[in-house]
């Protein structure tokens, strides 16, 4: 990823329309990477009685990464100002690099816990819904993404969900 942290954005600075509503952000990383990994833990465990179903999951994954991909190489952003980066202390011990700060549209994190809600069943979605809500708001307060980076997200994951609903799952 060394190419994405290394190229200059080329597009006028990016307002934000929502102002963060601390006057300095802090970091929730602990918080925010304990939920996504929470979400998946989770997941797992409800789907392991039915494996099609944790298919289905990683074919969603895997379109929403090759969208997010595709959406970080056609609009590169700068990073937010007052940016306090999220660091993935499973992520960096594996790849000993520092957080990304120029991979923002739109946010994994939100699309990554969103994807599990979507597959969630009964009692399981209530958790996984409510470790959505808070997902998104520790990342803005943390000025991870801007506020369209995360507004974008269940647009994005939730095609792609039906995407895959409708080729494999019909």
């Amino acid at each position: 990823m060394g190419w994405l942290e290394k190229r200059t954005t080329h597009l006028a600075p990016f307002v934000d329309p929502l102002p963060n509503p601390l006057s300095s952000p802090r970091d929730f990383s602990a918080v925010s990477m304990s939920i996504v990994y929470m979400s998946l833990l989770l997941s797992i465990f409800e789907h392991s009685d039915t494996p099609t179903t944790i298919l289905h999951v990683l074919e969603t994954h895997t379109l929403v990464f090759m969208c997010r991909t595709v959406s970080i190489f056609l609009l590169p952003l700068s990073a937010p100002p007052c940016t306090v980066l999220l660091h993935d202390p499973l992520i960096e011990s594996l790849t000993h690099e520092p957080p990304l700060k120029h991979d923002l549209f739109f946010s994994g994190h939100t699309a990554f816990v969103l994807i599990h809600v979507l597959f969630a069943r009964n009692f399981w979605w209530w958790i996984q819904a409510f470790m959505f809500v808070l997902t998104p708001i520790f990342l803005f307060l943390q000025r991870v993404h801007y506020a369209i980076d995360i507004y974008m997200a269940p647009f994005v994951t939730y095609t792609c969900y039906s995407i895959v609903q409708h080729l494999f799952v019909s």
